[in-house]
Parts: C-alpha cells; structure tokens; sequence
C-alpha cells in the first residue's frame, strides 16, 4: 500500500498495486475474493489517474485481469475490447481473441422439444439476443428456406418441425447478441 501513498495519482503504482494483489496465491484458508476485489478496485483508479491512450489501456487490461481471476467474463471481455480501441497491441488481440472464444458470445447449449405437438429445435445462447431482429439470415434448416423461428431473451428456436424426421439445422457466423458480439464461425 506505500506504493501508492507515496505517489497517489501515479496511474502506474495503482496498476503495480493491483498486480501485486493479483500475484497472491489463493490457500484454502482464502479463496482471493478480498485481494481480487481491491485490485479490482487499484486497476480502476489507475484508468481514472492515466494521463495516456497507453496507460488507459493498461490498467483496462489489468482490470479486466481482476475481473477475470473473480471469473466475471462479460466485464472483462468488454474492458478488453475498449483497451484495444486504445491501443491495440498483437499480445492483446491475441488475448482478446481468446478469451472471446472461451468465453465470449456463444451456444451453451442446445434441447429439441420432439413430444409436444409441434417439435421444435432451441439453441441457448450465453448472452441475450436482440429482438425485432430477423435471424432468418443465421439459420440454415437443410430442405426449407425459411424456416419459422422464435427467441424468447437468450433462446432460438426452430419451430414447426415434423415427428420422425431428422433435421440437420446450423447456425451462420455473424448472428446477433445484444452485447455487441456476433456468433463466432
């Protein structure tokens, strides 16, 4: 903590600040939750005290480093994205990207609904989906143009299929979240 009371609006020493509360090992006496949320809280002063594009990023990059050890990922694959808008860097894309695809917009899961009356194919999606949208672009049902569709917040689905039949349904690169992510290909 004298790292910063020696400097209190030096971006940096916030930043070294919250990193040396990211650096200690969790025990089973003490999970991290305490150290996690007081660097989450250092990273947060040091964006509000960076005097740069540059050091704004950093301590983005290292806020969204604390939100992601408290496993909070849509926080901190926003913060990511807004460093990168700073300063885009190859290390950071590349950590970006990755953790985009773990953990970014995506199909969780998916269930067909075959004994109601009218079988239906629902994909559950990890972030909720816009509506007034036509998703109709994102759905491909293999011998049908445009099949029926329905979305109920983060769950699509392909309604009106038939009892019996086999259906092979995918879903296209580039359908909509209402966190400004598209599904990945």
């Amino acid at each position: 903590m004298q790292v910063v009371s020696v400097a209190p609006n030096d971006a940096a020493a916030w930043r070294r600040l919250a990193d040396l509360w990211l650096k200690i090992p969790a025990t089973d006496e003490d999970d991290g939750t305490t150290r996690y949320e007081r660097a989450t809280t250092a990273s947060y002063i040091a964006y509000q005290r960076a005097g740069t594009a540059s050091e704004e990023a950093d301590s983005l990059v290292m806020l969204a480093t604390a939100y992601g050890k408290r496993s909070e990922w849509r926080p901190a694959l926003n913060l990511l994205a807004l460093a990168l808008k700073l300063d885009e860097t190859p290390e950071l894309k590349t950590t970006y990207d990755l953790l985009r695809e773990k953990y970014g917009f995506r199909v969780s899961n998916f269930s067909v609904d075959s004994d109601a009356a009218s079988p239906r194919a629902c994909f559950q999606f990890t972030e909720s989906l816009p509506k007034r949208t036509d998703f109709s672009p994102y759905i491909a049902v293999a011998g049908q143009d445009k099949p029926a569709l329905s979305v109920d917040d983060q769950q699509l689905c392909v309604e009106g299929l038939k009892h019996g039949e086999s259906y092979s349904i995918s879903l296209r690169e580039g359908l909509p979240s209402t966190v400004g992510e598209a599904l990945l290909g």
